[in-house]
């Protein structure tokens, strides 16, 4: 298990990524590591595109 600022978060190999924002109460549950790595990768290209907007 981790913990940063914001968010709880652990890993078990049978049920997945698990996510808890702890400002806002909300969690996400990601079935598989490879799922979890696509969707890391999504924010990684969204703050990027939103970075050069800027």
């Amino acid at each position: 298990m981790g913990r940063n600022r914001k968010c709880t978060y652990c890993y078990d190999k049978k049920s997945g990524v698990h996510i808890f924002n702890e400002y806002i109460g909300e969690k996400l549950d990601i079935p598989t590591i490879d799922e979890f790595k696509y969707y890391l990768e999504g924010w990684k290209a969204l703050l990027l595109t939103k970075n050069k907007m800027e």
